[in-house]
C-alpha cells in the first residue's frame, strides 16, 4: 500500500512539473512580446530624438 501512495506522489510531481513549465514558456512567450513592445518604442524615441 505505501508503494503505491509514493507512486502517486511521483506521478503527481511529474505532472505539476509539466504543469509549470507549459505555464512557464507562456509567461516568457508574453515577456519576449512585453520586450519587443518596449524595443520598438525605444527605437521610436530614439529616430524621433535623431530628427
Amino acid at each position: 500500500n505505501k508503494k503505491n501512495i509514493k507512486a502517486k506522489g511521483k506521478e503527481s510531481k511529474e505532472q505539476k512539473d509539466e504543469v509549470q513549465k507549459k505555464q512557464g514558456s507562456k509567461k516568457q512567450k508574453k515577456m519576449q512580446k512585453a520586450n519587443k513592445a518596449k524595443d520598438k518604442q525605444s527605437k521610436a524615441q530614439k529616430a524621433n530624438k535623431a530628427k
